[in-house]
């Protein structure tokens, strides 16, 4: 009877920074569809870590030992941060009840989205849409695009409040 239940258990991944779009669209679901047999994935990306020091390819020792110590310290604070920025999302599930893990990937967003959800064998993808036109998606790129195009999982988007009628 144990291993039915699990089985039955919905996995449900929700990306998350501190963006308004992930926000509201986390809230939205829990307000929405949270309820039993189900647990949240919660997931962060961090695609780049700023300020790290370039050295060349003839580098001394010291200089490439300095580089492993300086990258480990980065890599320290950038998890920080990610669990700072979590901790807001795991409160979320532990006053509505819903089980949770989170998770931290180092990469690009809509890539780690997609093997984090082939992986972990994700039920749907719960995504915050910034809402922006054709031009702008285009230009900027857009990680719901992204993950909608390159998954096999369900996709639920969750648009802005207001729209935004920019091309």
């Amino acid at each position: 009877m144990a291993s039915s239940m699990l089985a039955s258990t919905k996995r449900i991944l929700v990306p998350i920074d501190e963006k308004e779009h992930c926000v509201r669209a986390f809230d939205w679901y829990l307000d929405n569809y949270g309820q039993d047999k189900q647990e949240i994935i919660l997931l962060h990306v961090y695609s780049s870590i700023d300020h790290v020091t370039q050295y060349s390819d003839n580098d001394s020792q010291e200089a490439s030992e300095m580089r492993v110590d300086e990258m480990k310290n980065i890599f320290k604070a950038a998890n920080a941060n990610a669990r700072g920025m979590l901790e807001k999302f795991e409160e979320k599930c532990k006053k509505f009840k819903v089980p949770y893990r989170s998770l931290i990937e180092l990469g690009t967003p809509g890539d780690a989205i997609c093997k984090v959800a082939k992986g972990e064998n994700i039920t749907c993808i719960v995504l915050g849409h910034r809402g922006l036109g054709a031009f702008r998606r285009t230009i900027l790129g857009s990680v719901s695009d992204h993950v909608v195009h390159h998954t096999r999982v369900p996709v639920l988007l969750v648009p802005p409040k207001e729209p935004h009628f920019s091309g």
